[in-house]
């Protein structure tokens, strides 16, 4: 496998969508786990304003420049800084009752690459950290982030990206790990940790417009989707999905995080997968006859019924499969019994000319009686009783598609 190129079996690309359903408790009812990261706000002077023309980048580089984070104690600074079209909707939980998802216009996205000199704590931490930070258009004027105000009327005072991802502030972000390709053959894969805020932030449609002004005034249309920086790209030709939500730091599903600080989780590779729970497995009943395992088919049944329906399957399996002995081992086994019986009618004639010749008859009539029994048994078993046969070939018993009941 090239260095460039994730691992097949990896979550891949960013952003990744939301594969099982929202509910209200979906995020509420999650276990939280702190991640340990801190940030460094730097301060800018000027008025923020976009970098260049249909990039919806921010000009971040010369001002902002001194904005750090600290993740797992290996140090990345501050890559990009954009407003983009939506990246999560169907992820967002907006908690104001005058919004909802539709009023989600724009995301700010903040992109963070691990240090030249910093050395990761594992191989499995990521290299880039991504940021992700919805915004609400609402009516109302107040609590607009400072920096966007800032941005929107040109307003040249001290300010910090700090109020564009209020992460000390906000209960509920939800974080997940994908891995995206490299740009060259030489440029190695890179692990992504995506910190998305699910409540967003609420921002006044008057202020948002402005700033869409500005935008509008060198660059035509919505803003642009994310664009990654110059050393990785983000889309891979293996879309997937999270598939569930939990808490930890494994592929393929996300976890909730709180400002609180603590531990960070143990990292693993994106191709790791857990399940929610352990469940009871009948490979009897729960494997189709395609092979494909069935854990709950929508319409759980009783266990009794599922026993019932096992038993009739067995049953009918053993009525069609009578036990059957190879005509060649029926030959055999009969010549070595003949053989036998007359070995020990001869010894017993023998033995009765050495000690009693008078019980000669006796012994004849017994030994004749028992080889009688032999043959008649032996034939009676190979035709009526099931038996086990190594040399024959047998087919296993057919399994039934129906789901147990817990």
């Amino acid at each position: 496998m090239s260095m460039n190129k994730c691992p097949p079996d990896s979550l891949q690309s960013f952003p990744v969508d939301m594969g099982f359903s929202l509910t209200n408790t979906t995020y509420t009812q999650a276990k939280k786990t702190p991640l340990s990261i801190q940030f460094t706000w730097g301060t800018r002077t000027t008025a923020p304003n976009f970098s260049y023309a249909t990039s919806g980048i921010i000009d971040h580089t010369q001002n902002d420049y001194s904005t750090t984070l600290t993740y797992n104690d290996s140090l990345y600074t501050l890559g990009s800084v954009q407003l983009c079209s939506p990246t999560h909707n169907r992820w967002l939980d907006p908690q104001s009752l005058g919004v909802t998802k539709l009023d989600n216009k724009e995301d700010v996205v903040m992109t963070y690459q691990r240090d030249t000199f910093a050395r990761a704590a594992s191989e499995n931490d990521p290299a880039i950290i991504i940021l992700v930070n919805p915004i609400f258009r609402n009516d109302s004027q107040n609590g607009n982030p400072l920096y966007l105000s800032n941005m929107a009327n040109k307003t040249a005072s001290p300010v910090t990206l700090e109020s564009l991802f209020p992460y000390i502030s906000t209960n509920n972000y939800v974080y997940y790990t994908t891995c995206v390709n490299g740009i060259t053959t030489q440029d190695p894969y890179k692990n992504i940790l995506v910190l998305l805020n699910v409540e967003g932030t609420l921002v006044s449609e008057s202020l948002m417009v402005k700033i869409k002004d500005m935008y509008s005034s060198f660059s035509k249309g919505n803003y642009p989707q994310y664009i990654p920086l110059a050393t990785f790209n983000t889309r891979s030709n293996k879309p997937q999905t999270i598939i569930s939500l939990r808490e930890g730091f494994v592929g393929k599903t996300a976890g909730v995080t709180s400002p609180s600080g603590g531990p960070a989780p143990t990292a693993a590779t994106s191709s790791a997968f857990t399940v929610e729970k352990c469940v009871p497995f009948d490979p009897e009943t729960q494997v189709g006859s395609d092979g494909i395992i069935v854990l709950d088919n929508g319409k759980p049944v009783t266990m009794d019924s599922v026993i019932n329906a096992r038993n009739g399957v067995k049953n009918t399996w053993n009525t069609e499969h009578k036990g059957t002995i190879a005509m060649s081992t029926v030959e055999t086994s009969f010549v070595y019994a003949l053989v036998g019986a007359l070995c020990l009618a001869g010894l017993a004639a023998l033995a009765s000319f050495v000690t009693d010749a008078t019980i000669l008859p006796f012994m004849i009539d017994v030994l004749l009686k028992g080889l009688g029994g032999l043959v008649v048994g032996f034939f009676v078993g190979m035709y009526v009783l099931p038996a086990k046969c190594p040399v024959c070939p047998s087919s296993a018993p057919p399994a039934s598609s129906g789901t147990g009941g817990s």
